[in-house]
Formats: structure tokens, C-alpha cells, sequence
């Protein structure tokens, strides 16, 4: 169940939708293309431009084994998950900027291995 407050009603989505609290000039409704959008203003790190030029050059089916993004396995538990998820991002994150699909796999010494689908 989410749990939710917007202008005037606070309430969650699990039981269904708002009766009659949400006031329809709280909010503006416009067409798609006039939607303003900025940028968020983080440009990526060194690494991770390095890995999304090595994903360009990589073919689909094939894998880059990233071993400088690898995860330290003695820091505990829900250090490494942590670790996993702030890599994993990056991955995320030079796979778009490469214009890539990819999966990533971890091998058993905490390397991330980035497969190139598309």
C-alpha cells in the first residue's frame, strides 16, 4: 500500500481513489509537449564515461567484465549490498549514456559483468 498526501488529501492508494477531496484547482493540466524539463545537473564520473565508450564498442550477446568497479566482498553483508546498488547504478547509467540495454551479473569475487542485450 503507498501512502500519499497531495494538496488537500492524505490517504493511500491501496483503498481506491479519493471521494470527492482532491479540489481540481490544485492542479493545472496541460498537453505533453509543453512539459518543461532540466536537466538534474549530475554529469557522470570518469568511470563511468570510461565503461559507457567500452559498452559502445561491445557487440549484443557479448559482455564486459568491469573489474575496476569491483565490490570489496570482506566489508559486511549490507555494505556489499549497498556497494552492488551504487555500481549497478552506474552501470545503469554509462549503459544510457550509450544507448545500451544491459544485464549485469556479479561473479563470485564481486566483479560486475555488464552483458550487452542491445
Amino acid at each position: 500500500m503507498i501512502g500519499l498526501a497531495v494538496a488537500g488529501w492524505s490517504g493511500s492508494l491501496g483503498g481506491g481513489l479519493p471521494k470527492g477531496n482532491v479540489k481540481m484547482e490544485d492542479f493545472e493540466i496541460i498537453e505533453a509537449d509543453e512539459v518543461e524539463r532540466t536537466a538534474r545537473g549530475r554529469k557522470p564520473n570518469p568511470e563511468t564515461l570510461k565503461l559507457a565508450e567500452a559498452l559502445l564498442n561491445v557487440k549484443a550477446g557479448q559482455a564486459v567484465l568491469a573489474r575496476s568497479m569491483a565490490v570489496d566482498l570482506t566489508v559486511g553483508a549490507e555494505n556489499v549490498k549497498t556497494e552492488k546498488a551504487r555500481i549497478g547504478s552506474q552501470i545503469r547509467s554509462a549503459a544510457s549514456h550509450a544507448d545500451r540495454n544491459v544485464k549485469i551479473h556479479w561473479t563470485t569475487g564481486g566483479v560486475p559483468q555488464v552483458i550487452v542485450t542491445k
